[in-house]
């Protein structure tokens, strides 16, 4: 138990640090076209932390019940329930893409009134949405890959065929 704890926390830990590294070179690079390309990434990502918090929520109330079926071996009540979570979280996901595609600009007029931010927060609000359907997958996969105990393909979300079959099968 003792080896268990830093084998999941650490490849969560590396997750996390990973995408502040890429926050900071993602505002670094914006930093080069002007301030108001940095405002529009700063509304983006707290207006899409709406969606992200949601979709984790799902994810973290499936990801009890996915660690005590798999580890029960009662495959196909996990399996109905990854089906189920995916539906959840894709639905959401995709609601989300579809609100924000039409009321991207309304949500950034909330948080900044400058119009040249506001339009350029909109057109990148606009191509943010495209991958938004396909991240409850990914936080999904993770989840699951947490609860199975397998913590490196939960950091990296490269699926092994086994783990895959289990849940997909």
């Amino acid at each position: 138990m003792m080896f268990q704890i830093p084998a999941i926390g650490i490849p969560a830990a590396l997750s996390n640090i990973i995408m502040s590294v890429s926050n900071i070179l993602g505002n670094r690079i914006a930093a080069r076209y002007g301030d108001f390309v940095v405002a529009d990434i700063g509304v983006q990502m707290r207006v899409s932390s709406l969606y992200f918090m949601l979709v984790f929520a799902v994810a973290q109330g499936y990801q009890p019940f996915a660690g005590f079926n798999y580890g029960a071996k009662n495959y196909d009540r996990l399996r109905k329930e990854f089906k189920l979570t995916l539906l959840y979280v894709t639905a959401l996901c995709i609601a989300g893409s579809v609100i924000l595609r039409f009321f991207g600009g309304a949500f950034i007029r909330f948080f900044i009134n400058d119009a040249a931010t506001i339009e350029a927060g909109t057109a990148m609000m606009h191509t943010f949405v495209w991958g938004l359907p396909f991240i409850g997958s990914q936080i999904t996969l993770m989840a699951s890959f947490q609860s199975f105990g397998k913590s490196f393909q939960a950091m990296v979300h490269i699926p092994r065929l086994a783990s895959v079959k289990i849940i997909t099968t």
